[in-house]
Order: structure tokens, then C-alpha cells, then sequence
């Protein structure tokens, strides 16, 4: 099994949140994904071959934001912000 796929079942299982119902608001969501992928990044994708923003699009989903707002929250990452 793959470092990503061993991660994605391990950080699925830690939070749950929606952005729509205000249990998390973007910064704090923002701050979880840096903990939780960003600094892990090199262990995840050593040679940079994944797409990030399909790899931050799962990571929201397996938050529970919907669908809509996991994909605004995957296109705030990759273009505001210097993360993944």
C-alpha cells in the first residue's frame, strides 16, 4: 500500500467538519491542513508527482464539507495561500 493511500485512510478518520454549518471556519480548516498534509507533504508525495489540488479536494471531502465547498476550499489553497 502507498504512503498516500495509508495516509488518506489514517486522516479521514480524525475530524469532522462543514464549513456551512460553522463548526470550522477557513483559517481553522486552513491551520488543520497545514498540520496534517502540508508539513507531511514530503512524506506523502516524495517526488512530486501527485495532484495537489485533487489530493486537498479528498482531504475536504473526508472532512465532510460538501462537495461544492470542498472544491472552493481546494482552490482557496491553491491559489491563496503558499500551501501544498
Amino acid at each position: 500500500m502507498s504512503n498516500m493511500m495509508i495516509w488518506c485512510l489514517f486522516v479521514g478518520k480524525e475530524y469532522k467538519t462543514s464549513l456551512n454549518r460553522g463548526e470550522m471556519n477557513k483559517e481553522q480548516l486552513t491551520e488543520l491542513l497545514k498540520k496534517e498534509v502540508d508539513d507531511k507533504s514530503k512524506e506523502i508525495d516524495p517526488n512530486n508527482e501527485y495532484d495537489w489540488f485533487s489530493l486537498v479536494l479528498g482531504w475536504a471531502i473526508a472532512k465532510n464539507l460538501s462537495i461544492n465547498e470542498a472544491i472552493e476550499f481546494s482552490t482557496y489553497i491553491r491559489y491563496e495561500t503558499d500551501l501544498c
